[in-house]
């Protein structure tokens, strides 16, 4: 029997490109669900354009509701408690019960640190990407007698990114001197696949002068 209930466990990227499939061609009696914490957030895959500058704030504006019913599918705003895959049932913190034939997982970038020091706000939230950007322009505006630095743990290709764009971000303010220092735990870059592509991309970090 072909699957006709599908859940969606957080507004990642992947999960955002379902609804927008869904969107152009709706699944005839699919029951899809989103579940996520946030109603509004940043759309991932621009947050790199917005932090260097090619687009506007409100660019970057997902409400997770209407893109859900845009899908034909239910947003339900709450974390995930219990997901039982014997039975693909489950429950929300707040007791909203969920139950699929095909259940997703796709957390937005940025949510595992929330809560520890330092990590006050979520870059994947909407709040949290312009305070992020503020906190850039703040830096970008307060040279000191120390070097400023920032470090981005994790250098997979959204922390390429990342560090490319608040690059580009504090070159456009005057602020080039800035270190970026990228920490990752593998010896190589992207894990040792698309070498090639790997290489020119520690030579394209060298002249923006992010350390690796």
């Amino acid at each position: 029997m072909a699957a006709s209930r599908l859940l969606l466990v957080g507004a990642g990227l992947p999960h955002l490109v379902v609804l927008e499939a869904l969107g152009r061609h709706r699944a005839a009696g699919a029951e899809v669900t989103l579940v996520a914490r946030e109603p509004v957030i940043a759309h991932p895959g621009m947050v790199p354009g917005y932090l260097a500058g090619r687009y506007a704030l409100e660019d970057l504006r997902v409400d997770l509701a209407e893109a859900a019913a845009a899908a034909g599918a239910t947003f339900v705003r709450g974390e995930i408690a219990t997901l039982d895959a014997a039975s693909r049932t489950g429950a929300t913190t707040d007791g909203v019960a969920l139950a699929w034939d095909i259940a997703s997982i796709a957390q937005p970038a940025g949510t595992a640190g929330d809560g520890r020091p330092g990590h006050a706000h979520s870059a994947a939230t909407f709040s949290g990407i312009a305070e992020l950007a503020e906190a850039l322009d703040r830096l970008a505006g307060a040279p000191g007698p120390e070097p400023r630095r920032i470090v981005i743990i994790g250098a997979g290709e959204s922390g390429v990114e990342l560090a490319l764009a608040i690059r580009a971000r504090l070159d456009r303010k005057g602020a080039s001197d800035v270190m970026i220092t990228m920490l990752e735990s593998r010896s190589e870059l992207f894990g040792g696949r698309m070498q090639a592509w790997a290489d020119r991309i520690e030579q394209v970090l060298a002249e923006r002068d992010v350390m690796l």
